[in-house]
Protein backbone atom coordinates (compact mmCIF):
# COMPACT_ATOMS: atom_id res chain seq x y z
CA UNK A 1 0.00 0.00 0.00
CA UNK A 2 1.34 3.19 -1.01
CA UNK A 3 1.20 6.24 1.52
CA UNK A 4 0.55 10.37 0.43
CA UNK A 5 -0.27 13.13 2.20
CA UNK A 6 -2.62 15.24 0.53
CA UNK A 7 -3.34 19.03 2.22
CA UNK A 8 -6.61 19.15 0.82
CA UNK A 9 -10.28 19.35 2.03
CA UNK A 10 -11.51 16.09 1.98
CA UNK A 11 -14.26 17.21 -0.05
CA UNK A 12 -11.48 17.87 -2.76
CA UNK A 13 -9.81 14.29 -2.60
CA UNK A 14 -10.07 12.01 -5.52
CA UNK A 15 -11.00 8.81 -3.87
CA UNK A 16 -13.06 5.37 -4.44
CA UNK A 17 -13.76 5.91 0.02
CA UNK A 18 -13.39 8.29 2.05
CA UNK A 19 -12.95 7.84 6.22
CA UNK A 20 -13.75 10.01 8.27
CA UNK A 21 -14.67 9.72 11.98
CA UNK A 22 -17.39 10.69 14.72
CA UNK A 23 -17.05 11.43 18.61
CA UNK A 24 -20.14 9.53 20.35
CA UNK A 25 -22.25 11.87 22.05
CA UNK A 26 -22.49 15.06 19.95
CA UNK A 27 -24.95 16.56 18.24
CA UNK A 28 -22.95 18.38 15.91
CA UNK A 29 -21.00 16.90 13.09
CA UNK A 30 -17.12 17.97 13.39
CA UNK A 31 -15.92 20.29 10.34
CA UNK A 32 -14.70 17.39 7.68
CA UNK A 33 -17.84 15.43 8.52
CA UNK A 34 -20.12 18.66 7.56
CA UNK A 35 -18.28 19.86 4.60
CA UNK A 36 -18.66 15.74 2.84
CA UNK A 37 -22.17 16.07 4.47
CA UNK A 38 -23.14 19.86 2.77
CA UNK A 39 -21.88 18.69 -0.49
CA UNK A 40 -23.81 15.73 -0.62
CA UNK A 41 -26.89 17.34 0.08
CA UNK A 42 -27.47 16.01 3.85
CA UNK A 43 -27.30 12.78 2.86
CA UNK A 44 -24.56 11.53 5.13
CA UNK A 45 -26.57 12.94 8.31
CA UNK A 46 -29.37 11.67 7.23
CA UNK A 47 -28.24 8.10 6.82
CA UNK A 48 -26.40 8.48 10.38
CA UNK A 49 -29.75 9.29 12.04
CA UNK A 50 -31.65 6.55 10.62
CA UNK A 51 -29.17 3.84 11.29
CA UNK A 52 -28.99 5.47 14.80
CA UNK A 53 -25.16 5.38 14.84
CA UNK A 54 -23.43 5.40 18.32
CA UNK A 55 -20.32 6.22 16.89
CA UNK A 56 -18.68 3.66 19.76
CA UNK A 57 -15.06 3.27 18.98
CA UNK A 58 -14.14 0.89 16.47
CA UNK A 59 -17.84 0.55 15.18
CA UNK A 60 -18.02 2.04 11.36
CA UNK A 61 -20.45 2.12 8.65
CA UNK A 62 -21.22 3.67 5.26
CA UNK A 63 -23.07 4.59 2.48
CA UNK A 64 -22.64 5.79 -1.36
CA UNK A 65 -22.47 9.52 -1.73
CA UNK A 66 -20.74 11.86 -4.01
CA UNK A 67 -20.52 8.93 -6.21
CA UNK A 68 -17.99 7.15 -3.84
CA UNK A 69 -18.65 5.15 -0.49
CA UNK A 70 -18.13 7.14 2.58
CA UNK A 71 -17.28 5.42 5.17
CA UNK A 72 -17.98 7.02 9.22
CA UNK A 73 -15.29 5.19 11.93
CA UNK A 74 -16.99 6.21 15.82
CA UNK A 75 -14.58 7.50 18.13
CA UNK A 76 -16.43 6.86 21.24
CA UNK A 77 -16.13 9.95 23.62
CA UNK A 78 -13.94 12.53 22.98
CA UNK A 79 -12.63 12.83 26.02
CA UNK A 80 -11.16 9.24 26.14
CA UNK A 81 -9.49 9.95 22.42
CA UNK A 82 -6.47 8.01 22.58
CA UNK A 83 -3.68 6.60 20.04
CA UNK A 84 -5.04 3.17 20.54
CA UNK A 85 -8.65 4.29 19.77
CA UNK A 86 -7.01 6.26 16.66
CA UNK A 87 -5.26 3.12 15.11
CA UNK A 88 -8.55 0.83 15.76
CA UNK A 89 -10.49 3.55 14.15
CA UNK A 90 -8.45 3.54 11.37
CA UNK A 91 -8.03 -0.23 10.94
CA UNK A 92 -11.83 -0.69 10.87
CA UNK A 93 -12.53 1.69 8.48
CA UNK A 94 -9.49 0.97 5.58
CA UNK A 95 -10.94 -2.74 6.42
CA UNK A 96 -14.21 -1.94 6.02
CA UNK A 97 -13.21 0.54 2.74
CA UNK A 98 -11.45 -2.67 1.27
CA UNK A 99 -14.11 -4.80 1.51
CA UNK A 100 -16.09 -2.59 -0.33
CA UNK A 101 -13.64 -3.00 -3.22
CA UNK A 102 -12.13 0.34 -2.97
CA UNK A 103 -8.27 1.27 -4.17
CA UNK A 104 -7.73 4.26 -3.39
CA UNK A 105 -8.87 5.37 0.30
CA UNK A 106 -8.57 8.48 1.72
CA UNK A 107 -8.26 9.30 5.19
CA UNK A 108 -8.61 12.53 7.28
CA UNK A 109 -6.33 12.33 10.54
CA UNK A 110 -8.34 11.44 12.96
CA UNK A 111 -9.74 13.30 16.09
CA UNK A 112 -8.52 16.52 17.52
CA UNK A 113 -7.69 16.13 21.00
CA UNK A 114 -4.00 14.93 20.13
CA UNK A 115 -1.22 16.39 18.61
CA UNK A 116 -1.53 16.42 14.31
CA UNK A 117 1.38 14.11 14.16
CA UNK A 118 0.62 11.96 16.76
CA UNK A 119 -3.16 11.33 15.44
CA UNK A 120 -1.28 11.04 11.64
CA UNK A 121 0.82 8.28 12.93
CA UNK A 122 -1.88 6.37 14.61
CA UNK A 123 -4.23 6.50 11.47
CA UNK A 124 -1.09 5.27 9.10
CA UNK A 125 -0.19 2.43 11.43
CA UNK A 126 -3.95 1.24 11.57
CA UNK A 127 -5.05 1.39 8.18
CA UNK A 128 -2.03 -0.61 7.18
CA UNK A 129 -1.96 -2.79 10.30
CA UNK A 130 -5.88 -3.37 9.87
CA UNK A 131 -5.60 -4.78 6.89
CA UNK A 132 -2.33 -6.93 7.06
CA UNK A 133 -3.17 -10.32 5.40
CA UNK A 134 -0.59 -13.71 5.33
CA UNK A 135 -0.42 -14.67 1.87
CA UNK A 136 2.79 -16.68 1.30
CA UNK A 137 0.80 -20.43 0.43
CA UNK A 138 -2.14 -18.39 -0.67
CA UNK A 139 -2.24 -19.35 -4.98
CA UNK A 140 -4.47 -16.84 -5.11
CA UNK A 141 -3.73 -13.62 -4.03
CA UNK A 142 -7.00 -11.07 -2.56
CA UNK A 143 -8.53 -9.39 -5.45
CA UNK A 144 -9.75 -6.90 -2.53
CA UNK A 145 -6.71 -4.58 -2.16
CA UNK A 146 -6.01 -1.10 -1.04
CA UNK A 147 -3.40 0.15 -3.34
CA UNK A 148 -2.12 3.75 -2.37
CA UNK A 149 -3.75 5.54 1.43
CA UNK A 150 -4.16 9.67 1.22
CA UNK A 151 -4.27 10.92 4.26
CA UNK A 152 -5.99 14.04 4.11
CA UNK A 153 -4.66 17.64 6.44
CA UNK A 154 -6.70 20.38 5.13
CA UNK A 155 -4.02 22.59 6.90
CA UNK A 156 -1.51 23.09 5.17
CA UNK A 157 0.49 24.57 8.31
CA UNK A 158 -0.24 21.07 9.90
CA UNK A 159 1.33 19.86 6.55
CA UNK A 160 4.61 19.05 7.63
CA UNK A 161 3.62 17.65 10.93
CA UNK A 162 1.20 14.82 9.39
CA UNK A 163 3.96 13.84 7.06
CA UNK A 164 6.47 13.17 9.81
CA UNK A 165 3.57 11.64 12.33
CA UNK A 166 2.66 9.22 8.55
CA UNK A 167 6.12 8.24 7.72
CA UNK A 168 6.86 7.27 11.38
CA UNK A 169 3.52 5.04 11.64
CA UNK A 170 4.34 3.59 8.09
CA UNK A 171 7.66 2.33 9.69
CA UNK A 172 5.95 0.77 11.98
CA UNK A 173 4.04 -0.85 10.74
CA UNK A 174 6.42 -2.39 7.84
CA UNK A 175 8.40 -3.61 10.79
CA UNK A 176 5.49 -5.07 11.95
CA UNK A 177 4.61 -6.54 8.84
CA UNK A 178 8.21 -8.18 8.36
CA UNK A 179 7.86 -9.34 12.17
CA UNK A 180 3.96 -11.17 11.64
CA UNK A 181 5.65 -12.52 8.09
CA UNK A 182 8.58 -14.41 10.17
CA UNK A 183 6.30 -15.07 12.77
CA UNK A 184 3.33 -17.23 10.73
CA UNK A 185 5.83 -18.62 8.16
CA UNK A 186 6.34 -22.53 9.50
CA UNK A 187 9.89 -23.82 11.25
CA UNK A 188 9.97 -25.81 7.79
CA UNK A 189 10.37 -22.75 6.07
CA UNK A 190 12.24 -20.73 8.02
CA UNK A 191 15.36 -21.63 9.77
CA UNK A 192 18.07 -19.82 11.86
CA UNK A 193 19.71 -19.10 8.26
CA UNK A 194 16.57 -17.76 6.92
CA UNK A 195 16.30 -15.71 9.20
CA UNK A 196 19.97 -14.37 9.80
CA UNK A 197 19.70 -13.35 6.09
CA UNK A 198 16.50 -11.76 6.34
CA UNK A 199 17.81 -9.63 8.90
CA UNK A 200 21.20 -8.68 6.95
CA UNK A 201 18.88 -8.61 3.76
CA UNK A 202 16.93 -5.79 5.25
CA UNK A 203 20.45 -3.68 7.08
CA UNK A 204 22.02 -3.78 3.53
CA UNK A 205 18.61 -2.38 1.97
CA UNK A 206 18.42 0.39 4.76
CA UNK A 207 22.18 1.19 4.77
CA UNK A 208 22.16 -0.25 8.83
CA UNK A 209 24.23 -1.92 11.02
CA UNK A 210 23.50 -5.72 12.11
CA UNK A 211 25.33 -8.58 14.33
CA UNK A 212 23.95 -12.19 13.64
CA UNK A 213 25.50 -14.48 15.97
CA UNK A 214 25.20 -18.28 15.79
CA UNK A 215 26.14 -20.55 18.38
CA UNK A 216 27.22 -23.88 16.70
CA UNK A 217 28.33 -25.70 20.13
CA UNK A 218 30.15 -22.97 22.19
CA UNK A 219 31.39 -21.45 19.36
CA UNK A 220 30.03 -17.89 17.45
CA UNK A 221 30.38 -16.63 14.61
CA UNK A 222 29.83 -13.03 13.42
CA UNK A 223 28.83 -11.07 9.97
CA UNK A 224 27.85 -7.91 9.83
CA UNK A 225 26.56 -4.92 7.28
CA UNK A 226 26.89 -1.34 7.26
CA UNK A 227 26.40 1.87 5.62
CA UNK A 228 29.96 1.43 4.20
CA UNK A 229 29.29 -2.13 2.67
CA UNK A 230 28.54 -5.77 4.36
CA UNK A 231 31.63 -7.82 6.15
CA UNK A 232 32.20 -10.97 7.56
CA UNK A 233 34.57 -12.74 10.21
CA UNK A 234 34.50 -16.01 12.23
CA UNK A 235 35.70 -16.80 15.17
CA UNK A 236 35.79 -19.99 17.62
CA UNK A 237 36.61 -20.99 20.78
CA UNK A 238 35.99 -24.28 22.88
Amino acid sequence: MKVAIVTKRLEEVAADAVVVGLYAEEKRLPEGLARLDRSAGGQIKAALEAEKFKAKAGHVTHLHALGRRVIVAGLGPRADTTAEVLRRAAAAGLRRARDLGARAVAVEVLGDRLPARQRAQAVVEGALLGTYAFERYKKEKADRVVEELRVVEADARRGREVAEGAARGEAFARATWLARDLINTPAKDLSPTDLAKAATDLAKERKLGVTVYDRAGWGWARSSASPRGASSRRSSST
